[in-house]
């Protein structure tokens, strides 16, 4: 492992078995570099090519700290081609190359990459005329992945991703790593859902077979369901309407609130979703032309094309159980978009000031179903984190 902070760098080795045990979690304390940090690795259970990394500091650091993590490959393992998850939900296969590719989430990736090397999931699918390896880390923080293969270089594996001075001091983090061997595709990506995420259940089966998703946000004063399921019944056969799903969108009252009354910890029994749209000024401004994006869309390209079309819908529990039933007992498949993330109503700034709300400059959900500006709230609220509805 490499800690880089400024012009300051150590590196600490641990030895792993040739099915990757590792055989010593001797504690690292690397004197050099500022905050007091403590560095432990261990195998995570099972064992065999899985590890958690856990790092604290005691002090708040100067700069940034760069972490970096080198898997070193035995001439089975050395890949000849990588196939990584892009961020627009398809496998590109490449050949072994310098560039890798990067996971956004919290702090930054350990390497500033083009955007097409942007990826959806922190995993690769590394092939080798041996066989395939699942290479990937937990999902709660940004990494770039990289495969070092340079002449008198041993080749290795490489996970880096950078902590933030900004963010205070780093009293807890971890990580978990992994390489393990897979057969294929799918076998990967359930492999990387078990180590990565070991605390989410399993979702079920059903989910790789779906082909055709259909999201309604209460178009046709609300019948769009209605509409888009007779319209797909036409299309496709029974024996294969178990690969449509159907998602139940904008069914609350606004953004932020969710039906959810926080004062008595109740849902509401009965409420109108897009409850002010006959009032345009205090939605405050929604994009009506589509914007056209060479890259990725953000929040920024979505557009309402048809919004003077939409209208204020009375729903209740008994409104949303009949639409999921309606599609359920023509064997289509339902789910529910249950909340845009920690998105509330309200202006951001008496949110920061007071510490309920996170300070980013990023460009929020517009949409009828919200009133005015939003923030995103801070996920350490403890009435967030113990609040039944969520």
């Amino acid at each position: 492992m490499v800690l880089r902070c400024g012009k300051i760098e150590e590196s600490q080795a641990w030895p792993l078995t040739t099915v990757g045990v590792l055989t010593s979690s001797d504690a690292w304390s690397p004197s050099a570099l500022p905050g007091g940090i403590r560095v432990t690795l261990a195998n995570t259970s099972p064992g065999a090519g899985s590890w958690e990394i856990a790092v604290s500091a005691t002090e708040a650091w100067p700069e940034d700290v760069t972490a970096e993590m080198h898997i070193v490959l035995s001439r089975q393992q050395t890949p000849t081609h990588m196939l990584w998850p892009r961020y627009e939900g398809v496998f590109e296969r490449r050949r072994v190359d310098e560039r890798g590719g990067n996971f956004l989430g919290a702090g930054r990736p350990g390497r500033d990459l083009p955007p097409d090397c942007r990826l959806a999931l922190p995993l690769a699918l590394a092939q080798s005329a041996e066989g395939e390896w699942v290479i990937g880390t937990d999902p709660t923080f940004s990494t770039t992945l990289s495969v070092v293969h340079e002449d008198n270089v041993p080749p290795a594996i490489v996970f880096s991703w950078r902590w933030l001075a900004a963010a205070g001091t780093h009293g807890n983090e971890a990580r978990r790593l992994f390489m393990r061997p897979v057969r294929g595709v799918r076998d990967a990506l359930d492999r990387w859902f078990e180590l990565a995420t070991p605390g989410v259940p399993r979702g079920p089966a059903w989910l790789h077979e779906i082909a055709l998703q259909d999201y309604d946000f209460l178009s046709k004063n609300g019948q769009g369901w209605y509409a888009d399921i007779d319209a797909a019944c036409a299309l496709v056969a029974p024996a294969d309407r178990h690969r449509a799903l159907f998602c139940l969108h904008g069914w609350y009252d606004e953004i932020g609130r969710y039906c959810y009354d926080a004062a008595s910890d109740q849902l509401d029994e009965n409420w109108t979703a897009f409850p002010y749209l006959a009032e345009r000024e205090r939605i405050g401004p929604i994009n009506e032309t589509p914007v056209h994006v060479a890259s990725f869309p953000t929040m920024a390209t979505h557009a309402f094309r048809n919004l003077g079309r939409y209208r204020p819908v009375h729903l209740s529990w008994p409104d949303l159980r009949d639409r999921l039933r309606y599609a359920k007992e023509r064997g289509l498949r339902t789910a529910v978009y249950v909340l845009t993330g920690l998105q509330a109503a309200g202006s951001p700034g008496p949110h920061v000031a007071d510490g309920t709300a996170l300070d980013v400059d990023s460009p929020l959900w517009q949409g009828p179903d919200h009133m005015g500006p939003t923030h995103l709230l801070n996920p350490l609220l403890s009435w967030l984190v113990n609040s039944s509805a969520f």
